[in-house]
């Protein structure tokens, strides 16, 4: 029985890999090659479109609590079952949404879908699964974010050149309905054993500690700017390339690209993360990111578009490697769940904003000037990482 178990981590590995490659890497990065095509064809501007992505972030940053602690009570299955009918229904219903209101109403109940189905449930499947290697376990799962985008950006380009948009989105949806569904319900489970343990959780002390302490807010403000400009910056990569006269498939073509040095950057990031510990790592990954906003101000240099791809996905482990890395650098395990939750939360609500912001930017003052302000924003981030992680060098997390 226990070799059986053993082995049928496996399939939960390989379960979660997918749900990254299609379901997660659709909705948030593929979704962006869509931004030109709905806004000219229902004659509505970038930023008004742009709101369905703060709807789904601020989504996403209202229901993960409730998420976590449903994972301790009810079956995953249904959870993430469920998860997938959202996103799967969700994605395909914008194919037949006529008014804004629907969009945004979609946007939420795909948000909330995606919650049930990939991050959260996923990362708590591999932590039980995986006890002893789980970074390994959850690296080789989220791989497949990158993988699927590198995929999709070239298929869905095509798609949305030769069928439209509204095919397209009902086509995607039921592509993740028939992969995720299938995963959630056979394929997703439990192992036996594995719920919260309510001694390990933090004291109050620890929480309260937490509204106090200002290494903690240079940490969770350097993370909200961080998300800002992330999210800000990715989800327009494509419809800048647009802006600037190039044509679609040379836009999938550097989509591609950028979720391969992304893919290329998760292993990069963590090795560095090992050996140099936080500040160093966000020192040399935050300068990448500054350099990428210099090349963003001149991207109508042929090729320019393709190095930015390089320089800008070596630094997209920040996201996902630095909120636990820094909390554990910082604190050890001291409230270090309450901690972890906070910062993610803060984290979320920055990449809530920041589609927002690029939106009104470009729409009122142009592009050149969302990456001025993201540029100053990275050199913010920056300055308040390194002052977090002042008088912490050598402290290892616990």
């Amino acid at each position: 029985m226990e070799k059986k178990q053993s082995l049928y981590r496996y399939a939960v590995l390989a379960g979660s890999f997918f749900l990254m490659a299609v379901p997660f890497s659709i909705v948030n990065t593929i979704h962006s090659l869509f931004i030109v095509p709905v806004t000219e064809a229902m004659g509505i501007s970038t930023g008004t479109f742009s709101l369905l992505f703060t709807i789904g972030s601020l989504t996403v940053a209202a229901t993960s609590p409730f998420i976590g602690k449903l994972l301790d009570r009810v079956n995953v299955k249904l959870i993430m079952g469920a998860g997938a009918l959202f996103t799967g229904l969700g994605f395909l219903g914008y194919g037949y949404a006529v008014a804004l209101w629907q969009i945004y109403l979609l946007s939420a109940v795909i948000a909330l879908g995606l919650t049930a189905l990939t991050t959260i449930p996923i990362s708590t499947l591999l932590t039980d699964w995986f006890p002893e290697k789980r970074g390994t376990a959850m690296g080789f799962a989220f791989s497949g974010a990158g993988t699927g985008t590198f995929l999709w950006m070239q298929v869905v380009s095509r798609m949305l050149s030769g069928r439209g948009y509204r095919y397209s989105y009902i086509t995607l949806g039921i592509i993740i309905l028939a992969v995720s569904l299938p995963i959630a319900i056979l394929l997703m489970k439990r192992r036996r054993g594995n719920l919260t343990n309510s001694k390990l959780m933090p004291d109050r002390k620890g929480v309260r500690s937490i509204f106090q302490d200002q290494t903690f807010f240079r940490f969770s403000l350097g993370l909200l700017l961080l998300g800002l400009t992330i999210a800000g910056t990715q989800i327009h990569i494509q419809p800048y390339l647009s802006a600037s006269g190039y044509p679609l498939s040379y836009n999938a073509n550097v989509g591609s690209a950028l979720a391969a040095f992304a893919l290329m950057g998760s292993l990069v990031g963590g090795f560095l993360f090992d050996k140099l510990k936080s500040a160093k790592s966000v020192l040399i990954l935050g300068g990448l990111a500054i350099i990428s906003y210099v090349l963003l101000m001149v991207f109508h240099i042929p090729y320019v578009p393709f190095l930015f791809a390089g320089v800008y996905g070596l630094c997209l482990c920040m996201p996902s490697l630095l909120p636990s890395y820094g909390v554990g650098e910082l604190y050890g395990q001291e409230a270090y769940a309450q901690r972890l939750g906070m910062v993610n939360l803060v984290f979320t609500l920055g990449g809530a904003g920041g589609p927002l912001l690029s939106g009104v930017l470009a729409d009122n003052l142009g592009y050149s000037a969302v990456w001025i302000v993201y540029l100053i924003l990275a050199a913010a981030y920056l300055f308040l990482f390194q002052r977090a992680f002042e008088g912490n060098a050598g402290k290892t997390a616990s």
